[in-house]
């Protein structure tokens, strides 16, 4: 397996998307290959990384919903209710793609780093 920085991948990403001239061999006519990236995958710590989200120990932590956890000493963790007997879970509010980039212009604008390093934790952006 090989592990490329996530940046590195980008510039690769948008170079192919232009597309390079290649040749078919059987026809021998030129064309332009083009290659976009349809998946991303890697473990909780990588994804993370990779799309710039504090975590796993973070108060929101998830990086596809709001669900909220408890810190009561420095790890965090995510009860979810016991289902009722209708088992229906109320479960938390997917995250949208405005509202993580809105919390990520906030977070870019605070000056303080403590205030700076607490909206992260408590957002997970």
């Amino acid at each position: 397996m090989i592990i490329i920085n996530s940046y590195i991948l980008l510039i690769y990403c948008n170079y192919y998307l232009d597309g390079i001239s290649c040749v078919d061999s059987l026809t021998e006519e030129s064309f332009i290959l083009k290659a976009h990236l349809l998946s991303w995958s890697g473990d909780i710590p990588a994804l993370s990384k990779t799309l710039n989200l504090s975590g796993h120990n973070a108060i929101k932590g998830c990086r596809f919903c709001q669900i909220e956890g408890n810190s009561s000493t420095r790890h965090v963790y995510y009860p979810l209710p016991i289902p009722p007997m209708s088992n229906k879970i109320n479960l938390p509010q997917l995250r949208t793609h405005n509202e993580t980039y809105q919390k990520a212009l906030q977070i870019e604008s605070i000056n303080n780093t403590n205030e700076k390093k607490n909206e992260i934790k408590n957002s997970g952006i």
